[in-house]
């Protein structure tokens, strides 16, 4: 069978869906399946088995993936899927309208009109690109259960839910600590500088946090330069920025932070898990459906800052109760979340 997989930037970019791809592809290529994979002309990074294609594009926030997209059409054309694997909006709604005779399985990662973070006229067209996706996609999955519930009412079925994975080998190998590390007890933001990412919430609990803690942001985005100078003014809070592989961080650090005000099925935390450490994180998206709080995660209502401070004092102050979650945690994501058992299930709708 041959797999086109669109609407990523480039492999080069960090977050869900780049690394929903990253596993998926090579997958699909090792059960036997032609995969073709079309990024944008700036990519480096290759997959095993997979043929990448580079396209064309204008850098920006609103121009990236739009640009792409009638450079991604015509690439379809000469690569003659079998099926069209989709993973965002603007390539939902150009592959429904533009290939009707083509299966399409549209990939919900999350609901692009529900986040806080784009302006109204923006969400508005989003409303109208995921609507027309959703209706018009041969098969539909949803990374998480609020998207499964958004899309379904819109199609006017039941939706699967297949959640993201994480690799455990990864997370198996020695890594050196990093250097930037030097308190007591370290704890990890990892996140898009955006608002609905809660990086100010942990900023600000980072003020009242005992000296013996440190704060790390591992990030970048649009609020990159507000996040650094906030950083800079507290002594104990440092801004990293930008990193190609945050798995040493993930695996040395004593707590992880996940404060975001909306998600779908966040990967990160998952890698934080299966890197055997400690969450926290506020109650988004399928978190409390999956995991027990206090046993294999801290689970906290969303913009609870003076809770978000007593949890990371308590875990910090109690390391046997920091092990113990950290350790169900990773037994959770081992048993449910690996990335083979995830392209599994992907492979019986794509067929």
């Amino acid at each position: 069978m041959r797999v086109a997989i669109v609407g990523l930037k480039n492999l080069n970019e960090p977050g869900g869906i780049e690394t929903h791809i990253k596993n998926v592809a090579p997958r699909l290529a090792k059960l036997g399946n032609e995969v073709h994979l079309i990024v944008n002309k700036d990519n480096k990074v290759r997959l095993n088995g997979v043929k990448i294609h580079r396209v064309y594009y204008i850098p920006g926030r609103y121009t990236n993936k739009l640009s792409m997209l009638p450079f991604s059409l015509l690439e379809l054309r000469k690569i003659k899927p079998d099926v069209i694997y989709v993973n965002d909006a603007v390539h939902g709604f150009g592959t429904t309208f533009f290939f009707k005779k083509i299966p399409i399985v549209y990939v919900a990662h999350g609901i692009g009109y529900l986040r806080s973070d784009w302006p109204k006229p923006v969400k508005f067209i989003l409303k109208l690109m995921e609507h027309y996706t959703f209706k018009h996609a041969t098969k539909v999955f949803a990374v998480d259960y609020e998207s499964a519930k958004e899309v379904s009412k819109v199609r006017g079925k039941k939706v699967p839910v297949i959640p993201n994975g994480v690799d455990i080998n990864k997370f198996r190998k020695r890594v050196k600590k990093p250097k930037v590390f030097k308190y007591e007890v370290n704890v990890l933001f990892v996140g898009r500088l955006i608002p609905s990412k809660g990086v100010y919430d942990i900023i600000r609990v980072s003020k009242q946090l005992s000296k013996e803690i440190g704060v790390y942001i591992i990030g970048k985005g649009p609020e990159k330069d507000k996040v650094k100078k906030m950083c800079d003014r507290i002594p104990n809070c440092h801004f990293i920025g930008f990193v190609n592989d945050v798995t040493p961080y993930l695996k040395h650090a004593d707590i992880f932070v996940m404060p975001s005000y909306y998600e779908g099925m966040p990967i990160v935390l998952l890698e934080a898990m299966a890197a055997r450490t400690a969450c926290i994180a506020y109650d988004i998206g399928d978190i409390k459906k999956r995991f027990k709080s206090g046993k294999e995660l801290v689970i906290l209502t969303k913009g609870d800052i003076s809770k978000l401070e007593m949890w990371i004092n308590k875990l910090a102050k109690n390391k046997k109760l920091r092990q113990k979650i950290a350790e169900n945690g990773f037994k959770k994501v081992k048993k449910e979340y690996s990335w083979d058992k995830i392209v599994k299930e992907i492979i019986t709708l794509v067929k």
